[in-house]
């Protein structure tokens, strides 16, 4: 491979864009306890956030629904990140249309 190219994406890259973030690699690198309170919260923060959309969207304010709708994928992006180190025993947070993922 050219050096001066860098390396496509994987296919996990392309679905979680998070992954290629550098900081990504210092919170994969905190105590496990740490990594589960932070995905509780970004949990807790996906659900907050796809309410808000939901709103937002029932109340004719679309700008407003994706905002919410984008912060709650990247928290759930991110959370997911957190996932793979760390099991907390947390089910899956409801989708917009209230359906468990």
């Amino acid at each position: 491979m050219n050096p001066e190219r860098p390396r496509p994406p994987t296919r996990a890259e392309r679905a979680n864009p998070i992954l290629l973030l550098p900081a990504m690699h210092q919170l994969r690198a905190l105590d496990p306890d740490v990594q589960a309170c932070l995905r509780d919260l970004l949990l807790d923060l996906q659900c907050d956030a796809r309410l808000r959309a939901r709103a937002s969207w029932d109340a004719h304010k679309p700008p407003m629904a994706a905002y919410w709708a984008a912060v709650g994928v990247y928290s759930g992006h991110i959370a997911r990140v957190l996932r793979r180190n760390t099991q907390s025993g947390r089910r899956r947070q409801p989708d917009l249309f209230g359906k468990a993922e």
